[in-house]
């Protein structure tokens, strides 16, 4: 189907219209822009043992590395561009207050920057390659979708649970490498306890505008211009600067794609530039 064949269709066609006009004009699914299938590939998904979901999952694996490699699906490069561009913008999206509370917690930091991080970011090919060979050999099985993990004290270990198979999964061992959602109340390190104790650093919140709450997001609320965090009483520190994923900034927790000027280069560079300048600036003997 011509583009702008498709566009004059696309609107005005009714809700309910949308699906068969596009399986009309992208007639293989795999083509199909599917945020939540790409999101959670094996929502929803049961096999009856931990192998079978294992080959499942090393299928879908070895698909996405032959998809990548592979010219014909040059989209795929552009919707990556396309989500790395709605990044850049967010700040400044920020900044208006024209996202609601429950968008800017529940879409924004719920959703959007875990899945911008897993769709733009991710492992490189080599390191995908080498998880399927450790697969192969036995030294690595996936334990499914919507993982729980729980200290079973009577048997003295961690026991792993999942939606995709039944049974559970045993281990002496559990080590966690995740990006945790941030929380300025449940902090554990004793500088944000204490800063946060003194009235020195505060937690962002966001107002909702249709009841009024101040919803807290967990982040260490910082003036997002120039990176400075703001007391309980919304003042900004002199000389006192957070930076990364769980600030107001809200940059991404991923690498960043070399010579794109990334938003969280941006950031910093900010940052480095108003420290330099008050470097340069002769404090006097008063000045803590």
């Amino acid at each position: 189907m011509d583009f702008a064949v498709f566009a004059d269709a696309f609107a005005d066609a009714a809700p309910g219209e949308l699906a068969a006009l596009v399986a009309r004009a992208v007639p293989a699914p795999d083509d199909r822009l599917d945020l939540d299938r790409l999101d959670r590939p094996m929502a929803g998904v049961r096999f009856g043992t931990a192998e079978e979901y294992g080959k499942e999952l090393r299928e879908y694996v070895e698909a996405d590395l032959s998809r990548r490699a592979d010219a014909e699906y040059s989209a795929d490069l552009g919707a990556f561009m396309a989500l790395l561009s709605v990044m850049g913008q967010l700040p400044a999206l920020l900044q208006t207050g024209r996202l609601d509370a429950a968008s800017q917690l529940s879409d924004l930091d719920g959703w959007f920057l875990g899945f911008f991080s897993y769709f733009a970011s991710g492992p490189p090919p080599r390191r995908l390659e080498e998880l399927l060979a450790l697969q192969e050999t036995g030294l690595v099985s996936f334990l499914g979708a919507e993982m729980r993990v729980v200290a079973d004290e009577k048997r003295r270990m961690f026991v792993a649970t999942g939606a995709s198979f039944p049974g559970e999964t045993e281990a002496r061992t559990f080590v966690e490498a995740r990006l945790p959602e941030p929380s300025i109340t449940r902090a554990s390190d004793a500088l944000l306890r204490q800063l946060r104790d003194d009235g020195e650093l505060a937690e962002e919140a966001v107002l909702d505008t249709v009841t009024g709450d101040r919803l807290l997001a967990g982040r260490i609320h910082t003036r997002v211009s120039d990176g400075r965090m703001l007391d309980r009483d919304g003042r900004p520190h002199p000389r006192r600067f957070a930076l990364g994923p769980h600030t107001s900034a809200r940059s991404a927790g991923a690498f960043t794609r070399p010579r794109t000027n990334a938003l969280p280069f941006r950031q910093n560079d900010s940052v480095a530039r108003e420290i330099l300048r008050l470097a340069a600036t002769r404090l006097t003997p008063e000045s803590p």
